[in-house]
């Protein structure tokens, strides 16, 4: 499937406001969106990440693709490794790319020699590893039926479970912004986590969205939940996040605001 470089795109939206409104997100100038290169991965292109000259692409049944970007309108492969399991998210740290494999639960891969990555641990998630992200010393893993689980990372050789949080919903993606982790959660909406204890996280505010929580971006006071809505139409929704108290949502159009999620 193909992967579409749209990093050089994402620079002619410098200075340039975004709209949001009926679930989709437009330029003002639409004129300067375009395709500068793709690379066709041989599987199902889930995630991606970038670091440096290179995009690590979550690619399913074909695992890890390492690509070289150095020229945006040629990229090769560099390497690969092919994971077991299903590869739909990674993320990128340090030396090791992390990737949330379904089944098979967290891969830790060393890419120090890109040319050449390997396997340097694993943890065994017990529900469906969806998606991943690191902050700090811990990944946070969106694990489906499992909820969110946080995994100490900071032995990447063995890796082990500092603790967990079990959402009602199906957790199919996660962010993470200083002491709180973002989870959509399915038909259970956006649920809000307090991780400053990562060995007993607590839920501390939820937002139930018309639709399915399939994913969220946190940026700046706005959490951005990608969806399916049962109905048609769909997409994106930012989600206001204020720690106060008591916790009020209203929504207009697609904004929704979490007053109050302490």
């Amino acid at each position: 499937m193909k992967v579409k470089i749209l990093l050089a795109v994402a620079l002619c939206f410098a200075g340039q406001a975004l709209q949001l409104g009926s679930g989709q997100a437009l330029a003002q100038d639409s004129s300067n969106v375009r395709t500068v290169g793709y690379y066709d991965t041989p599987g199902y292109a889930f995630g991606v990440a970038v670091s440096g000259n290179y995009v690590y692409v979550a690619d399913g049944d074909s695992g890890l693709r390492v690509i070289d970007i150095s020229d945006l309108s040629n990229p090769t492969e560099a390497s690969y490794y092919n994971t077991p399991g299903f590869a739909r998210s990674v993320v990128v740290s340090g030396d090791y790319a992390y990737v949330a494999a379904v089944s098979p639960g967290l891969r830790i891969i060393d890419i120090s020699d890109l040319y050449n990555p390997t396997e340097d641990g694993y943890y065994d998630t017990p529900g469906a590893a969806y998606d991943v992200v690191v902050y700090g010393d811990y990944a946070y893993v969106a694990d489906g039926g499992s909820g969110l689980r946080i995994i100490d990372i900071s032995n990447p050789a063995n890796p082990t479970e500092a603790g967990y949080y079990d959402t009602p919903g199906y957790a199919y993606g996660v962010a993470v912004y200083s002491d709180y982790a973002y989870v959509a959660d399915d038909a259970e909406g956006l649920r809000i986590i307090d991780i400053s204890n990562p060995a007993s996280p607590t839920e501390v505010g939820y937002t139930y969205i018309p639709g399915h929580a399939l994913n969220v971006v946190v940026s700046g006071s706005f959490a951005y939940v990608v969806y399916v809505d049962p109905f048609p139409g769909g997409g994106t929704r930012p989600a206001d996040y204020q720690h106060q108290q008591p916790c009020q949502p209203y929504s207009s159009w697609y904004l929704l605001h979490l007053r109050g999620c302490l």
